[in-house]
């Protein structure tokens, strides 16, 4: 028998998440607001993320647009994932993608926004399983992490208009 009371959870990485833990409200208004993973103020409703314990997890969360056909509802976007409440997983990085539509996560075609997400997550990612402070390695053509997340590479993207702002705490 295997025992998970034991398992550490290092890393949450949220692309995009919708908080409707169910179908679009235009699809079932009874089942949309069903089993929230973030905080929903317009409900009321807290989500399953106070489960995590404090500051022991890192999240990174990605918003997208509202989509109107996959994430058209306002309360269930991202944007409640991190300023919800203090339930998310902290320290949180919080990367606001304006401009890219919910359902451009799904896709395979190559885009600046594609490109963008998957170097931040790889970035994150490292920073998380390499939590020492050290540097990539010389295929990813960087010398610090933080270049990708919160430096000079990530200020360019939002310069250039294909990150709207990050934020963390």
């Amino acid at each position: 028998t295997t025992s998970f009371t034991n398992i550490t959870i290092r890393g949450v990485m949220a692309m995009d998440p919708v908080n409707a833990g169910g179908p679009p409200c235009f699809v079932s208004q009874e089942l949309c607001s069903n089993y929230p993973v973030a905080p929903n103020p317009k409900r009321n409703q807290r989500g399953v993320l106070y489960k995590i314990p404090p500051n022991t997890t890192k999240s990174l969360i990605m918003r997208s647009a509202r989509d109107a056909l996959v994430n058209p509802e306002e309360e269930f976007n991202a944007f409640h994932f991190f300023y919800g409440n203090d339930t998310v997983p902290s320290p949180a990085l919080y990367v606001d993608f304006d401009g890219l539509p919910h359902s451009a996560y799904t896709t395979t075609r190559l885009t600046v926004w594609t490109q963008i997400c998957k170097r931040t997550m790889t970035a994150w990612l490292y920073s998380i399983l390499h939590d020492d402070g050290t540097t990539m390695t010389a295929s990813v053509h960087v010398d610090n992490v933080d270049e990708y997340l919160t430096g000079a590479i990530m200020q360019r993207d939002i310069g250039n208009g294909y990150v709207l702002a990050i934020d963390s705490r």
